[in-house]
């Protein structure tokens, strides 16, 4: 959707708004690759009874909770409420989810990292510089060899490099529409 929905009038309103993408990675389904639910919870601003779109530009400080869940092998719920990342592994026996990996952190030794090279053409040069380093590898400026990784699920992607470290990059690049932000938040 391009604008936010409010909740029908038949329902209650709360002090909160929900951001989310329902089926990130969707085009990965008849390949049977994981996929998953990204979402952030924003207190509604006050004084507003109606949000409409600006109410949800809030910057990501402002959030009270943010995850996702990802579908695999196992359905996890990775969460944070502003006091670490805890991921939590849905027991299908129980039909509940349960913590299993509390305060995760991005390992900091890597050799990883995930991008769509297909748009690399249209990458500004400071970007294409960067990728450029990655990938010349042990004889390049970092001096490491580096995996490229590219799943095409967000949720998937940033998942790994969560667990096994590295970074997820999804630059901005030339092809797109829609007026680059001055600045993310």
């Amino acid at each position: 959707m391009d604008h936010s929905q409010p909740v029908p009038d038949i329902y209650p309103r709360g002090d909160f708004l929900l951001l989310f993408d329902p089926l990130d990675g969707s085009s990965n389904i008849d390949v049977n690759v994981s996929v998953g639910t990204i979402f952030s919870v924003l207190r509604c601003p006050t004084n507003v009874e109606l949000p409409g779109d600006d109410a949800f530009l809030q910057p990501g400080s402002k959030q009270i909770a943010a995850g996702y869940c990802i579908y695999g092998p196992s359905t996890q719920l990775v969460l944070t409420v502003g006091h670490g990342t805890h991921a939590f592994t849905l027991d299908r026996e129980k039909g509940e989810f349960v913590l299993t990996t509390e305060n995760m952190q991005i390992p900091a030794a890597t050799q990883e990292f995930a991008i769509n090279m297909s748009n690399q053409r249209h990458w500004e040069a400071p970007m294409q510089a960067y990728v450029g380093d990655l990938l010349a590898g042990k004889e390049g400026a970092r001096g490491k060899n580096f995996n490229m990784r590219w799943i095409a699920s967000m949720v998937a992607d940033v998942h790994r490099i969560l667990t096994r470290g590295g970074i997820f990059i999804y630059p901005w690049d030339k092809k797109r529409t829609r007026p680059r932000p001055a600045s993310c938040a």
